[in-house]
């Protein structure tokens, strides 16, 4: 099997971003050929707890005050590099922000070489700032609003907490330029009925 007709037959299998899959071509040779089976991505919840409650939210009102545990996390770290994994995307059923290691275990997973993403809805990235801002490839803050008011109607936080994450966005932009780090800065805006009228000015 050559490795086009390789790539042909998984994208077939699944539907995922072709850009993405050239990225991976060796190891999607070897998966298929029955080689090995190591994982490029790992996605991790550090947290069910939030402290927003959008009501578009996948998880809906199942959030609790759960959080990965130390150990749990110190192992994810040891085995990285034996599973082969590339890149982590550290998302969640909650706020990531909320677990009181998550600057650490940035540092520690970058450090052994794997690239970090973080998704969060930004309103405690100042807790762990520095860690989040040397360590982390890229984050990106969902925000979905260009306004207090609408704030409060896709994350249910009062304009208090949107002029936090504005403030937690605008210093991480001004570190990065004044340090010169690689770190990539978005904004994520799902669209609803709301908020679409604010698109152009988020």
């Amino acid at each position: 099997m050559t490795m086009l007709e390789s790539i042909i037959l998984l994208k077939q299998i699944i539907d995922v971003d072709n850009k993405k899959l050239l990225l991976h071509t060796k190891e999607i040779i070897d998966y298929l050929e029955g080689r090995r089976n190591k994982v490029i991505t790992l996605e991790v919840d550090l947290a069910l707890a939030c402290n927003h409650v959008c009501p578009n939210c996948t998880f809906g009102s199942s959030h609790s005050k759960v959080f990965l545990d130390e150990d749990v996390m110190e192992k994810i770290v040891e085995n990285l590099s034996e599973i082969g994994v590339k890149g982590m995307i550290i998302s969640g059923g909650g706020e990531p922000g909320m677990h009181k290691d998550l600057g650490t275990f940035v540092k520690k997973v970058a450090r052994s070489g794997v690239d970090v993403t973080l998704t969060t809805n930004g309103q405690l990235i100042h807790r762990h700032f520095e860690d989040l801002m040397y360590n982390l490839k890229r984050i990106r803050l969902s925000i979905d609003a260009a306004s207090g008011s609408t704030f409060y109607y896709t994350h249910g936080k009062s304009r208090k907490d949107f002029d936090q994450v504005i403030a937690n966005l605008k210093k991480a932009v001004h570190f990065k330029k004044e340090k010169g780090l690689p770190i990539d800065i978005g904004v994520s805006y799902l669209i609803c009925e709301k908020n679409a009228d604010e698109i152009l000015h988020a």
